[in-house]
Parts: structure tokens; C-alpha cells; sequence
């Protein structure tokens, strides 16, 4: 399942979830975000858009 961000007609109920919940490609590009996970990660929606799942790994655990 491929959901782009914004596109999406239960995101309102992911958005209402007090967990993140964040969904990549295979290349690890976030397809979406829902909006808790920017105030759990410390970024805004649109910083996580345009984010890599491997930015949120700290360089000590690579």
C-alpha cells in the first residue's frame, strides 16, 4: 500500500492516535507521517515529508 502524505481518507484517525506511526518505501523515504510522530521525534510535518527513515538512526547506532 502505497499512501502519500495528505492523500489519505483515514489519516484522520491515524492523526487522533497518540503513538507515531510513520510508513517508508523501500528506499526508506517516509510516504507517511502522521502528525504525532513530528512532536514524539522533534520535527515538524513537513521536515519528516521530506526525511529519510536513516536521519532519525543517531550516527552511534549505524
Amino acid at each position: 500500500m502505497y499512501v502519500k502524505f495528505n492523500d489519505c481518507d483515514k489519516c484522520n484517525i491515524l492523526d487522533a492516535i497518540p503513538l507515531a506511526i510513520l510508513l517508508t518505501n523501500i528506499e526508506g523515504n517516509f510516504v507517511f507521517c502522521n502528525k504525532k510522530s513530528g512532536k514524539i521525534l522533534g520535527y515538524t510535518f513537513q521536515e519528516l515529508q521530506s526525511m529519510n527513515i536513516e536521519q532519525l538512526i543517531p550516527p552511534s547506532l549505524k
